[in-house]
């Protein structure tokens, strides 16, 4: 990767403090297992302000998720009516983001736009239009460059990964180092899909034409002599959201550290229906003697009774079906 040789690696080393930050999950979540829940006292000097969270949810391709389901990833509804939206900006503002912040999606391409729309969790979200000209990082630019300052950051998100925790190590990260940029790295350093970018790294992007995010904008950065950091996040902090199988893992994992705030079990057994390890969306009618396993029942969707879903995306509103096997590569239809 471009800033594989950048990486904080000091390992064993404290660092300075930038404010009490604290992940509970490593105290009440069991042994290396990261929560979302938050700690965080202000300094005067030093402290990272997010001036806007910009999410990156259209595309040239749909996800096997976003296909089977016919809805923008965001607006997919985790139980009780709580969208992915919902609960990534719940997680945010947990993690210290101020909800002052304005929320912008850019959305088109082949993707589903997101409806989840106005006030979400506290924050106010815009749509922006993503024509897939100008590249992740001219649609960054074109609709954050005016929150970016040497004292706010732009928050950049990628809908196809939800960060269930390492926001707070990786505004520590920034704020010590004050780079240009600095990203957040998962498993064998591949990017976790949240970045922070200031308003000298934004400055960078040409207002016209097409500018890719990591390849082309951190590449420019790096070439003017700007410094990238990279910041490990936990394992499990940043998980991918692109087919049934993963839906289902995060569904777990917020439950894992803590998410109280969707309503509905993955789990339900009674004498009229048996749900195991599925998302049930509000709304949705499950029929006397249903068996719903390892699917997602979309809101107002309806299982009929006696019918077996496996494996299974239901739409609502009669729409077909569609099946995804829960293989790592994540389709077969």
């Amino acid at each position: 990767m471009l800033w594989s040789g950048r990486h904080n690696d000091d390992a064993g080393v404290r660092r300075p403090e930038v404010g009490r930050c604290s992940l509970s999950g490593s105290q009440d979540g069991g042994a290396g297992e990261a929560g979302f829940r938050s700690e965080v006292s202000e300094t005067a000097e030093g402290s990272m302000i997010v001036g806007a969270v910009c999410i990156l949810a259209g595309g040239l391709r749909r996800s096997p998720l976003v296909e089977a389901a016919g809805t923008s990833v965001l607006d997919i509804d985790l139980g009780g009516g709580c969208t992915v939206l919902e609960a990534q900006l719940r997680i945010l503002r947990e993690s210290g983001v101020d909800t002052s912040a304005p929320v912008l999606i850019a959305a088109g391409g082949h993707v589903p736009q997101p409806k989840t729309l106005g006030h979400v969790a506290g924050f106010e979200v815009r749509q922006g239009v993503d024509d897939g000209l100008r590249g992740p990082a001219g649609v960054v630019r074109d609709m954050a460059a005016a929150f970016a300052t040497e004292a706010a950051q732009v928050l950049v998100l990628e809908a196809n990964r939800f960060q269930v925790s390492g926001m707070i190590d990786l505004c520590e990260e920034h704020a010590m180092h004050h780079p240009a940029a600095t990203v957040a790295a998962a498993e064998e350093d591949e990017p976790a899909g949240a970045t922070l970018l200031t308003g000298r790294c934004l400055s960078l992007v040409p207002p016209r034409g097409f500018m890719d995010l990591k390849e082309q904008l951190l590449s420019r950065v790096y070439e003017q002599g700007e410094r990238i950091r990279a910041c490990r996040v936990p394992d499990g902090a940043s998980l991918p959201v692109r087919t049934l199988a993963e839906l289902l893992v995060l569904r777990d994992r917020l439950r894992s550290v803590g998410a109280d705030w969707f309503a509905g079990s993955a789990e339900d057994r009674t004498q009229e229906v048996v749900v195991t390890q599925s998302i049930i969306g509000a709304g949705a009618v499950l029929g006397p003697g249903s068996v719903v396993a390892r699917s997602l029942v979309m809101p107002g969707a309806v299982v009929q009774a006696g019918e077996v879903l496996a494996d299974t995306v239901r739409r609502g509103a009669g729409a077909e079906a569609s099946k995804m096997s829960a293989s790592r590569r994540g389709l077969s239809w």
